[in-house]
């Protein structure tokens, strides 16, 4: 009923009355957001790195469709890698990738692209949506 509600799934119009069929909504196969960044971030977007968009994509998603709406470093490194990877084969590669994640989300909230909100272990993060457009490229 809460999925229904809140609109995240509808009753197919073919559905028999006892066996009810349930469809989900389209918006849960999204998972490029490049143009809302873009329209968000200008050029600034179109002048970073394929790594950082993907991690701000990743920023944005959850922004939009978490309750909590904040996302930590650890929290999206692990999202990414698994998104990428089945299984952690190599401890090395994985401390690394995640030591990568946490320099670009430094390099973001220098840049403004994200907020910090919170401290120490609590520090999480959300799309700067008062990013201010320059023409100062990354």
């Amino acid at each position: 009923q809460k999925l229904l509600s809140a609109k995240l799934i509808s009753r197919h119009p073919h559905s028999p009355k006892y066996y009810e069929i349930y469809v989900t909504d389209r918006v849960f196969f999204l998972n490029n957001f490049g143009e809302n960044l873009l329209e968000l971030f200008g050029d600034n977007y179109n002048a970073l790195p394929s790594e950082y968009k993907t991690l701000l994509q990743l920023i944005y998603q959850y922004n939009l469709y978490n309750g909590i709406k904040k996302i930590t470093a650890s929290k999206a490194a692990n999202i990414q890698w698994f998104r990428e990877n089945k299984f952690i084969h190599d401890e090395r590669k994985y401390g690394n990738f995640k030591r990568k994640s946490r320099s670009m989300f430094n390099t973001l909230e220098k840049k403004k692209f994200i907020i910090r909100k919170g401290m120490g272990v609590h520090t999480s993060y959300e799309l700067n949506t008062a990013f201010i457009k320059s023409t100062e490229l990354f």
